[in-house]
């Protein structure tokens, strides 16, 4: 681990809020903070700058890029929704609005709002997760009001929707892809389930799906894959635990460990053989490897309230 960035809602006295940037130095951590005045909960990267969704009165993202080795701040870009996940491809940034239940293209060209595709309105969407497939051809995003995952093409650079995939009332979650299987590993938050999905040329099936806990009350948070797609962690936050699998070539999926961690472990990320954890009521990150097929807690770094690794 090298350089990591997340964000976080810091304390009372607004130490921590905003965007943290994690920097090792041999065996040390050097933290750095790029003060948000808002709300904000994700950060994308793309190339030399990334790009923040912030609320506060009133919604923007903020714009941030590498000047002479730091980030700072260039500018900011008025929204019409606040947005709590989102990715780029081809100058176009990709959101999800939670609190709104759309999906929005945003042009990093003119630095507009160019389409919406809104779940319902008048239900209370949720969009949740919003990614792309493996082959580049289809965006994907999910909705845990509805328990829908959209499958869209973009055409023009408009969203169209391709196939829309239902699951029962169990507040689907995140859905990452392993390159290593091509399968995607759906989490949800009130079955405490992992749905195993297939793809192929804009087919999305659900294939199987396995219990990783009989508590209704657990709550299943992160939910990652290593860089090279055969293992993958999931947390549970209601228990404070982390499930480690291995993905198997067909996809399949056999629990190496399960361990306790900190409080409410919210988001995780590989870093090479390092798995990251914000533990939000900890006001940490906890990491993790896997020695002798086990996960052992190697160190921890001090972030109040923790939130979401960038994408």
């Amino acid at each position: 681990m090298k350089r990591m960035i997340l964000t976080a809602y810091g304390n009372e006295n607004n130490v921590d809020k905003g965007i943290v940037i994690i920097e090792q130095i041999n065996n040390h951590y050097l933290k750095k903070v790029l003060p948000i005045d808002g709300k904000s909960n994700c950060c994308i990267i793309f190339q030399d700058k990334f790009y923040v969704p912030v609320k506060k009165e009133k919604n923007f993202i903020y714009e941030y890029q590498m000047i002479n080795n730091h980030y700072q701040k260039t500018n900011e870009y008025e929204t019409r929704y606040f947005y709590s996940y989102g990715f780029v491809k081809d100058d176009l940034l990709f959101l999800a609005s939670f609190e709104s239940g759309v999906d929005t293209i945003f042009d990093l060209k003119t630095k507009k709002e160019i389409d919406y595709s809104i779940h319902n309105n008048k239900l209370g969407g949720r969009s949740h997760y919003i990614a792309l497939t493996l082959d580049h051809k289809y965006i994907y995003a999910i909705d845990n009001a509805y328990q829908q995952i959209y499958l869209y093409k973009i055409e023009n650079k408009h969203f169209i929707i391709y196939k829309v995939v239902r699951f029962e009332n169990e507040n689907i979650r995140l859905m990452p892809f392993s390159p290593y299987s091509q399968h995607g590993y759906l989490n949800t938050e009130i079955s405490n389930r992992i749905y195993i999905l297939s793809y192929k040329d804009g087919d999305l099936e659900i294939i199987s799906k396995q219990d990783m806990k009989t508590n209704s009350q657990s709550f299943s948070g992160g939910n990652a894959i290593s860089e090279d797609g055969k293992h993958l962690c999931i947390s549970i936050r209601g228990d404070n635990v982390l499930n480690f699998y291995d993905i198997n070539k067909d996809g399949t999926l056999e629990l190496i460990d399960s361990i306790s961690c900190g409080k409410m472990p919210r988001d995780i990320q590989f870093f090479d053989d390092t798995i990251a954890v914000t533990c939000t009521n900890d006001h940490c990150i906890e990491l993790y490897q896997l020695i002798d097929s086990h996960l052992r807690k190697v160190d921890e770094i001090k972030v109040f309230n923790p939130i979401t690794f960038s994408l």
